[in-house]
């Protein structure tokens, strides 16, 4: 590559951050490589200058032979889905595309919608199918508590996934009366959202 700056660097194993083009790439990959690394007891260093190139350098710990009677740590298991239909609302293009690239890679199916608007539109269309709803709050149009407050009244067993970067105390106040089944809050990792949909879906 062409190298990072150190703000580039301080920031590179954050779930989300990725310096390339909308839809071309997750910015889950670091992230979720730090995490599988960090589970077997190892760490990453990293060296980048910028316009020289960047070198990952990744360290495990020797394997003890000496301890051959020793229980191996079990590696984490990330849950995944069987072709369930999820809906996922938010107003930035970059989140839906991460979010579906990575939910169809833990084997789900996705459909989305850029407000609580379309939201609605699209759950109307499909609600025999969506399996669950995992919506930002904050959006232009229609924002999420309001979508959710809809549906509730329609369809009250909806199971329901909120995410926010900043909510205030009124918001969650409204989210825990309106009985949503889980809360995000961004940014996430793609471990954490497996596991809160695979808990959800499975209430």
């Amino acid at each position: 590559g062409l190298g990072m700056t150190r703000d580039i660097q301080s920031r590179i194993f954050d779930p989300f951050f990725t310096t390339k083009e909308i839809g071309k790439g997750t910015g889950l990959g670091l992230s979720t490589a730090i995490t599988i690394v960090k589970s077997h007891g190892g760490f990453i260093n990293v060296y980048s200058e910028p316009d020289r190139g960047t070198q990952f350098s990744v360290y495990f710990p020797a394997d003890d032979h000496q301890q051959e009677t020793a229980l191996p740590k079990p590696a984490i298991s990330i849950p995944r889905g069987n072709g369930e239909l999820l809906l996922v609302v938010d107003d930035e293009e970059n989140i839906r595309v991460i979010l579906r690239e990575t939910l169809e890679q833990l084997g789900y199916r996705v459909t989305s919608a850029s407000d609580g608007a379309e939201g609605l539109a699209e759950f109307a269309r499909q609600s025999t199918e969506i399996k669950a709803i995992i919506t930002d709050i904050a959006m232009p149009v229609m924002d999420g508590t309001t979508m959710i407050r809809t549906i509730r009244k329609m369809y009250p067993g909806t199971r329901m996934i909120a995410m926010s970067g900043l909510m205030n105390p009124d918001q969650s106040a409204e989210l825990n009366r309106l009985k949503v089944d889980s809360y995000l809050s961004k940014p996430f990792t793609a471990e954490t959202l497996a596991n809160t949909i695979f808990t959800v879906l499975g209430k």
